[in-house]
């Protein structure tokens, strides 16, 4: 998981920074393990529906999405997921609105399942 501490702990962290830093990680990887795919996921949503970081987490996955080329790097963005329908983030999810507990992770592995069986699937 990468990009929402950026956000978190530096408070002028602009999402572009943080686009750039998770492409540059991308980059390392696959510069020192070229066989190597990478399952990019989307950052999580956090906080409050309108808080001002979930702007910026749908700048930063909207501009880390352009990673994926199909084949070594996939992108994924499960966040809804996290989501009710109001677009909150359900307690018995992320009691802090951050950090999952156990049926956010529950639904983590359901939704990225399939996706790395695949990944897998295609060597």
């Amino acid at each position: 998981m990468i990009g929402t501490n950026n956000l978190g702990q530096c408070k002028d962290e602009q999402p572009e920074w943080t686009a750039a830093g998770i492409e540059k990680i991308v980059a390392t990887i696959h510069q020192k393990l070229p066989h190597t795919k990478v399952l990019l996921l989307g950052v999580f949503p956090r906080e409050a529906k309108n808080d001002p970081f979930r702007a910026k987490i749908a700048e930063i996955n909207k501009a880390i999405s352009r990673l994926d080329d199909g084949r070594t790097t996939r992108y994924l963005d499960i966040g809804n997921v996290f989501l009710d329908a109001n677009g909150n983030i359900p307690v018995d999810i992320m009691p802090d609105a951050l950090h999952p507990f156990a049926h956010g992770y529950d639904l983590w592995y359901a939704a990225m399942s399939p996706f790395l069986t695949e990944m897998l699937g295609n060597r």
